[in-house]
């Protein structure tokens, strides 16, 4: 075990609970719950990493509960998902809770023992060190859980009860500061996908590359509306047999869906010696089976499957105006999409798409305003990511200094 500061020791949780609980929550189906009942039923989806999400809107009644003998939630109790994702995350029971019971796959943990703070213990349990103790201590294969009996035997590092208040004050100062900075770069990444579209939207109805005071709806003078089919060649894919299929090499490339594309070019996996549905270098795929719409570029000559189409611009249209003009249409292609248990769209619907086409000119400076935006704005976006991905390791390195006693030392400072 990792060495402690002066003052802590190990306990194992049966221990902190001893006069308090722990326990499952209840077994409760389908036909124990009641949606006008008054009898909040809390799940899986109310429990985050330190925050009770209040995700879930099932209810019981007084009858059904007294039935099967439930256990109440009391405010202060700490609710942990026995079940991943993640194993072992643990919020508390907010104060507003109500008449609450909770499910079979969530622990409840009661702590009444007056030296150990609830919340100190709460973030303990969701600490890297204590959940990697959890992952060790679950068993299962497809559905992998913590019993309540190996729950009970894990051991937590336990300072002196002054010490605990303390940390806890520093530690959730320190981790309001990192959510609050998270909030702002997901809402900057938000903003930018707004912006994108806004983009896009200003690309496709002339207002990028000329008067910025058209109407949307008014194309400006030199354009013109065509028909898919009208302005590129179009390839409707078509599977060959699967006893073709190779990961060897033999034969051409196979793509055979989305499931394959990747941020621009799709990957291949697969080949086949018996293609009959063929796309060339440069072609726009697009994914006309579950889902409908998104597209990539072929960079190699490839066999398409029947979850794909091969899109090629005619010689008067910009392949690439006519690729970012699909991207902008995506969700109306998709809309179009039919099918009983998945979507797919047809050759007909997809030939008769409408496409807003500039002159030829205007096509290649409208590419090149649009890509020049873009790759500033995939900068920024890119920036973000790695920020998001730094602030969340700093909260686990925080939840990490509480577990190995670390904060100790800005605790004896203050």
């Amino acid at each position: 075990m990792t060495h402690l500061p002066s003052g802590w020791s190990y306990e194992s949780i049966n221990s902190i609970v001893e006069g308090g609980m722990i326990a499952d929550g209840d077994w409760v189906e389908t036909k124990d719950q009641d949606p006008s009942g008054q009898i909040r039923l809390t799940q899986l989806a109310d429990v985050g990493d330190g925050e009770f999400r209040s995700r879930s809107d099932r209810w019981m009644n007084e009858e059904q509960a007294l039935r099967l003998n439930v256990n109440y939630l009391q405010p202060g109790d700490l609710l942990m998902a026995r079940m991943p994702e993640p194993l072992g995350r643990t919020c508390m029971v907010p104060e507003n809770i109500g008449h609450a019971v909770t499910v079979v796959d969530v622990a409840i943990i009661r702590i009444t023992r007056k030296d150990v703070n609830p919340k100190f213990v709460m973030w303990l349990l969701n600490s890297p060190g204590i959940r990697q103790q959890i992952e060790m201590l679950a068993s299962g294969t497809t559905r992998r859980r913590i019993t309540r009996k190996n729950l009970g035997n894990i051991d937590l590092p336990i300072p002196p009860f002054e010490e605990q208040h303390k940390i806890v004050e520093l530690l959730e100062d320190h981790l309001s500061r990192l959510d609050a900075a998270l909030a702002d770069v997901r809402q900057a990444k938000v903003k930018a996908a707004q912006f994108r579209r806004s983009l896009l939207q200003a690309a496709f109805t002339g207002k990028l590359s000329g008067d910025e005071t058209r109407l949307m709806t008014a194309l400006p003078e030199g354009w013109e509306i065509k028909r898919l089919d009208g302005i590129a060649d179009i390839v409707m894919g078509q599977s060959p047999p699967g006893s073709s299929y190779n990961e060897y090499g033999e034969g051409k490339p196979f793509f055979q869906g989305k499931a394959e594309f990747g941020d621009v070019h799709p990957t291949v996996r697969k080949y086949t010696t018996a293609g009959t549905k063929f796309a060339r270098t440069g072609d726009i795929l697009m994914s006309v089976r579950a889902p409908v719409g998104p597209t990539n570029i072929a960079d190699i000559d490839c066999v398409i499957g029947r979850g794909l189409a091969a899109i090629r611009a005619k010689n008067f249209v910009s392949q690439e105006y006519l690729h970012w003009s699909l991207k902008h249409l995506e969700v109306d292609i998709q809309s179009k999409g039919t099918g009983t248990t998945f979507d797919s769209i047809t050759g007909e619907t997809l030939r008769g798409t409408l496409v807003a086409i500039p002159p030829i000119d205007e096509q290649h400076r409208i590419v090149e305003i649009l890509e020049d935006y873009l790759s500033r704005l995939d900068v920024s976006i890119s920036l973000a990511d790695t920020v998001e991905r730094q602030l969340d390791e700093l909260r686990r390195s925080s939840l990490q200094a509480v577990f190995t006693g670390q904060l100790i030392k800005e605790v004896a400072s203050v």
